[in-house]
């Protein structure tokens, strides 16, 4: 009941952040669950800037944080990829550390749209361990085999 729960706020969260795809995989490490996910979101450029690389990556970097900002090319577009630690019992109701990796890519020839890309992981209960480490590198992964279909 309680992985139910966790899943249902999960999903919440993800609908209130104009989430749309959700990614859980199914995969158990022993009879223990993956602690990974990964959520697809569409969103307006950061205080109407323009959504290139270079501002992004300007916008997302913050000194005051232990997150790791690069610009990484994704489906032949130039965009963002911030790596970080996300601490436990924080105020956004965290409830375990955990490692998230968030790609923001702009939208081709829309300069205004970005999709947000967000993966997170609790590892083997470490967001530094080394299953972390190995979700985290598929995500990196999947994300190479991402492509802009003309509509």
């Amino acid at each position: 009941m309680e992985i139910e729960r966790r899943l249902r706020k999960g999903i919440n969260e993800a609908r209130k952040g104009d989430g749309l795809d959700l990614y859980l995989p199914v995969y158990e490490r022993g009879r223990v669950p993956l602690g990974a996910s990964f959520v697809v979101a569409e969103t307006a450029s950061p205080r109407g800037a323009t959504a290139d690389a270079n501002s992004l990556l300007a916008l997302m970097t913050d000194e005051s944080d232990a997150s790791h900002c690069e610009t990484v090319t994704v489906a032949e577009t130039t965009a963002v990829r911030r790596d970080a630690l996300v601490g436990g019992k924080s105020k956004q109701d965290v409830e375990a550390a955990s490692r998230r990796v968030d790609y923001v890519i702009p939208v081709p020839k829309d300069s205004t749209r970005c999709l947000v890309v967000s993966f997170s992981t609790v590892g083997a209960g470490d967001p530094e361990d080394e299953i972390a480490e190995a979700t985290t590198e598929l995500f990196d992964a999947i994300m190479t085999t991402f492509r802009w279909r003309a509509a």
